[in-house]
């Protein structure tokens, strides 16, 4: 996850993937405010499990973009750090998706198209000829861990280069040691809390 990290944000090759994780937000962010207006006009609501979870997501990024000074890296960092990524390369027609402890998820997908030498379409195929295509996707996340929360905040919380091991040692050495320690023990018992919820 480290390198993953570093590959997509590292020397800023890939800003479609923060910009990837910000859509969700926006997303979940109208969602919540249709269903606010259904409520009004006595109309039914959409998707409240997904929202709900998502917009305690949404307040761990906005709470970890205030700790390092208004970071948007930092930010979509945080809200990718609570959800899965996977590239999905094969053909999927209909299929139903099994989520942790049977929960529910918003599903966010972004399409690449690349050429292609063989006659191969990828999934879900190509409209403009002999095109591959493959998908991004992400949900809500089965399992957060210490190295985790390590892995993602370290740059944030100035502890320098990721170390192989240790990490909850490593973090609660930060936590009791630096003047914003406090802070961020607080985050991580907020991205620890989410699991515990079962929402994912």
């Amino acid at each position: 996850m480290a390198q993953g990290f570093k590959a997509f944000f590292g020397a800023g090759s890939y800003p479609i993937v923060g910009e990837f994780t910000y859509v969700k937000m926006i997303a979940t962010l109208l969602l919540k405010r249709i269903n606010e207006l259904n409520l009004s006009s006595k109309k039914p609501m959409v998707a409240q499990g997904p929202i709900e979870s998502e917009l305690m997501n949404v307040e761990y990024a906005r709470k970890v973009f205030q700790l390092t000074g208004g970071s948007y890296r930092a930010f979509c960092k945080a809200h990718m750090s609570v959800n899965s990524m996977t590239l999905v390369a094969h053909a999927v027609g209909q299929h139903f998706d099994y989520f942790h402890k049977g929960g529910e998820s918003l599903e966010n997908k972004i399409l690449f198209v690349v050429p292609s030498i063989k006659n191969s379409l990828g999934r879900g195929g190509s409209f403009i000829g002999r095109q591959f295509v493959f998908a991004l996707l992400d949900w809500q996340k089965s399992s957060l861990s210490a190295r985790k929360f390590y892995v993602t905040h370290a740059d944030d919380m100035g502890m320098g280069p990721v170390q192989p091991r240790n990490a909850q040692r490593l973090l609660n050495d930060r936590f009791s040691s630096h003047p914003d320690g406090e802070q961020w023990r607080s985050q991580y018992n907020f991205f620890v809390q989410s699991q515990n919820q079962g929402n994912r």
